[in-house]
């Protein structure tokens, strides 16, 4: 068999070169991978330290508004401490504020205050030694700016420890001088300050160990506190002394004049105790002895001499006790001496001079009997009867007037006899050296009280007694922001026991800004004035039921309105209230502090009750009220918010009665702007069969969406992203005319579409709503004749260029009233499943840049982070098996790519 060399020959070089070309190929392919590797290990390095050295965060979250709000950057950015320091102390356990729970939205917001600012820095305390150390930080930072609370309490305690010493001194010695019924001692008076330095003591000594504990006690000192204790206690022990040393110096000048037998008062009283016995004689004389029964057959001139003794001594007394009271008058301390007192009979005491009144009295009324039974021509034996009555009478007199005889000599007479220790005691009070050491020190502590800084550390002190806390430090400054201000409940009014339901939302953002503010600002931006119409005045009553005087309030009362005051003080404005249906003229600006008045709607006329008459001084708003409103925005750059809203006509049992907006007038002559308050804002939703129909929504009806800003108005601005939610918004739109000077510019719109809108404005709410009742109603309704159709304004500003007064119409301002601010909002999903989103907070927030804007501080106007649930931490148990399915799936990868590896080798 013949072979072909040449043919094998070159097939075996083609295998070769074949073989050679593929490990080529591979090495190429391995190498590339290697390369590419190592560059994409290069990549990963690089990136990883160009993050490391320049570090950025940047929010990604839905426009950008998942975490701090604009406001609190830039109250972070003008704040002027070179450090804030965040401390969380969140060490519950309790299931309702457990830690576990709360601390890691805490945390979250902890790091974006420290990526923001290079100022802020956080820590995170979890256990009671921490927290010990904390608050001996704190003491230390307060202790040198309280260093003059500290003085003051010092002062305090050491003055009153030798108070103290002297009190107990002094009880003693003056007790021991009531034992031994020294003449001082028949003065009630001196029994009483006996008995009060005695009180005195123990309330010292009580409000001394209270100062101590609230001043140098465990955990911060609470300086306020210990001063309102030493200035309650300082003022009742100086009230007290006082009180006596004027006493002790009223009674020595008595004595020096009642000593002297000689003098003015015991000489005269002396000499007019002789006049008055031989007149009670000649009136014993003149009716004769009540032993004696025989009376005379004419009894008249018995009676006739009587009376007119009578009246001579009646006279006599009437001038005796006007002098005697314009002696006592003069020198009151001597009416104090017991014996200056009478016994009736064990039970009833009188004083002295008394005796004088009433035998006076007792005559001038014999007197007028006497007169009526001569003058009605009474019989014989009815005389002679008067006449046996007045010989007991006359008898009594002389009794009484011996008793004033008989215990006047007795009361000089004690005055001549005061002894040493009594006169030592007045003597003292002479020289000014009764109590005048005490009071001295106490009124120094007094004016060390008075002259001491506000302090504000009262409330800061009383949250450390709290769980779960956040502590905001500057150099010099803290403030402690609690747990409910922190998570507010979201519903407060929610049934309890549920526990699946999230009853708390995360108020960080704003709660944070207050702190800050607070530490930067020791003056508030501006003084919110709430002004209001609640008249004192009764409802209406059926016949014969008795008025009741209760406040009446408007649509949105001032006592629904805690949210609101508690969000303007956490934002750095002052608050308080001028009620216009009091005679009160409005708050008087502070300093250089504006006034910001809040125009809340006024309370409307009472419902008349058909069977009674209203009232003669019932009272309503009316001129008088909207002048006063006038007088204030006539003022030179006046600042408003005028509140509104669709205002329900009153319905009751005696008929309905029109809505009625009570500054309706103002805004249209004085500003051009027209409050539509009759007129309800409805978002439908359209029929799709029915052009002319529409569907009511239950979620939109109490809960309107609209968030049509005005992008370059700064005041809603912010919000035009946001879930804004209104209750019963009525049109606010330009009048026909606008006075010359105002210039007006919209806030808050509802706009016109290309086609079916879904808003419209509606005079006729109750027709509406009896649509939606009526047992033919297929769910829809029809838009009355009246109907205003978008577009139109919900809020409007005005600025009058002459006065420079600027004002805000809030058309959609019902929904700040506490109920509105706190519940949750109801929404239906799948199924008609009801769920719960946040409350409407954003109606806080516009109201908040309103005032800021008015305030002239338009760098504050913001819009809070959306609420929206944080990112929670994978479980141990899940991480491990994610961990293990990661390396799994890797090895499954990896073991793949090696079998075909394998195989194409072969």
């Amino acid at each position: 068999m013949a072979v072909d060399k040449h043919a094998h020959t070159q097939g075996q070089g083609g295998d070769k070169a074949a073989l050679a070309t593929a490990r080529g190929r591979r090495f190429f392919f391995g190498a590339n991978v290697i390369v590419v590797t190592l560059i994409a290990l290069a990549l990963v390095v690089a990136v990883n330290w160009i993050s490391q050295a320049q570090y950025k965060r940047i929010d990604v979250a839905s426009s950008g508004l998942f975490g701090l709000s604009d406001r609190t950057k830039r109250i972070l950015d003008e704040s002027a401490a070179p450090k804030i320091t965040f401390t969380s102390l969140y060490t519950s356990t309790a299931p309702d504020k457990a830690r576990d729970k709360y601390l890691p939205r805490i945390r979250d917001l902890f790091g974006e205050l420290e990526d923001y600012s290079d100022k802020i820095e956080v820590r995170h305390l979890i256990d009671d030694d921490a927290k010990r150390e904390l608050i001996d930080r704190i003491k230390a930072k307060y202790g040198g700016k309280s260093g003059e609370y500290r003085e003051a309490v010092d002062l305090a305690l050491g003055t009153w420890a030798d108070t103290a010493e002297w009190l107990t001194a002094t009880a003693q010695s003056y007790g021991q001088l009531m034992q031994n019924r020294q003449w001082i001692s028949g003065f009630a008076t001196f029994a009483k300050i006996q008995a009060e330095l005695t009180r005195d003591l123990d309330d010292l000594q009580q409000a001394h160990r209270e100062v101590e504990e609230a001043a140098g006690g465990q955990g911060l000192p609470r300086y306020e506190e210990a001063k309102r204790k030493i200035e309650t206690t300082n003022s009742a022990i100086k009230g007290h002394l006082e009180e006596a040393q004027k006493w002790f110096v009223a009674l020595e000048k008595a004595a020096a004049m009642m000593a002297d037998p000689q003098a003015e008062f015991a000489a005269a009283s002396l000499g007019k105790l002789e006049e008055l016995r031989p007149l009670v004689t000649e009136l014993q004389v003149t009716i004769g002895d009540p032993a004696d029964e025989s009376v005379p057959d004419d009894a008249t001139p018995v009676l006739q001499s009587f009376a007119r003794q009578a009246k001579i001594l009646s006279a006599w007394l009437t001038a005796e006790r006007s002098r005697v009271d314009e002696f006592v008058g003069a020198n009151d301390v001597v009416s104090g001496h017991f014996m200056w007192a009478v016994k009736v009979n064990p039970l009833v005491q009188i004083e002295l001079p008394d005796v004088l009144s009433m035998t006076q009295q007792n005559l001038d009324e014999w007197d007028q009997q006497i007169r009526q039974a001569l003058g009605s021509g009474q019989p014989k034996d009815v005389l002679q009867s008067v006449v046996r009555r007045l010989r007991q009478v006359g008898s009594d007199v002389a009794n009484n007037l011996g008793v004033w005889d008989k215990q006047l000599q007795a009361f000089l007479a004690t005055w001549q006899k005061i002894d040493p220790p009594s006169k030592e005691l007045l003597e003292q009070a002479k020289a000014g050296e009764l109590f005048t050491a005490q009071i001295a020190g106490l009124t120094e502590i007094e004016t060390k009280l008075a002259a001491l800084p506000e302090l504000k550390m009262e409330d800061t002190v009383s949250k450390f007694d709290q769980d779960n806390l956040v502590v905001v430090e500057t150099e010099d400054q803290v403030q402690v922001i609690d747990f409910d201000t922190m998570w507010p409940q979201s519903d407060p009014m929610g049934m309890p026991g549920d526990e699946d339901i999230e009853r708390r939302v995360f108020n960080g953002d704003a709660a944070v800004s207050a702190a800050i503010l607070a530490l930067g600002h020791k003056e508030p931006f501006a003084t919110v004035v709430l002004t209001v119409y609640e008249p004192s005045s009764g409802p209406p009553q059926m016949p014969g039921q008795p008025p009741q005087q209760q406040p009446r309030y408007g649509p949105i009362p001032s006592r629904a309105l805690t949210k609101i005051r508690e969000r303007l003080e956490q934002s750095n404005f002052a608050v308080k209230e001028w009620n216009l249906a009091n005679d009160e003229p409005p708050p008087a600006a502070e300093g250089d502090r504006p006034n910001l008045y809040v125009m809340l709607p006024p309370a409307g006329p009472p419902q008349q009750n058909p069977f009674q008459r209203p009232p003669p001084d019932e009272k309503n708003f009316g001129d008088a009220e909207v002048e006063k409103v006038r007088a204030v925005l006539k003022a030179e750059n006046a600042r408003a918010i005028f509140v509104a809203g669709f205002q329900w006509p009153q319905v009751s049992f005696f008929g309905a009665q029109p809505a009625v907006y009570g500054y309706e007038g103002l805004l249209r002559d004085d500003w051009g702007i027209d409050v539509r308050f009759s007129q309800r804002v409805i978002r439908g939703v359209p029929d799709k069969r029915d052009a002319e129909r529409y569907g009511v929504s239950i979620s939109r009806w109490g809960h309107m969406r609209l968030n049509s800003f005005n992008e370059d108005n700064p005041i809603g601005a912010p919000l035009r992203a946001r879930r804004c939610l209104f209750l019963d918004v009525c049109p606010v739109v330009q009048a026909e005319t606008v006075p010359e000077g105002v210039t007006i510019d919209p806030v808050l719109s509802v706009p016109a579409t290309g086609g079916r809108s879904e808003f419209w404005a509606e005079p006729d709410v109750i027709h509406v709503i009896r649509q939606i009742r009526s047992p033919k109603s297929d769910g829809t309704v029809v838009k009355s004749p009246e109907a205003v159709d978008p577009p139109f304004t919900v809020m409007l500003t005005a600025k009058n260029t002459e006065t420079k007064s600027e004002i805000l119409v809030h058309g959609a301002g019902m929904g700040i009233v506490d109920r509105y601010l706190d519940e949750r909002v109801m929404r239906l999903g799948a199924e008609e499943q009801i769920s719960f989103d946040p409350p409407p907070t954003e109606n806080g927030e516009l109201l908040l840049n309103a005032l800021y804007w008015l305030a002239d501080k338009p760098t504050f106007i913001a819009a809070g982070p959306v609420t929206a649930p944080p990112v929670q931490p994978i479980e141990t148990g899940t991480q491990h098996a994610l961990q293990a399915f990661t390396i799994a799936w890797a090895i499954l990868v990896l073991a793949a790519g090696g079998v075909v590896m394998y195989v194409r080798r072969r």
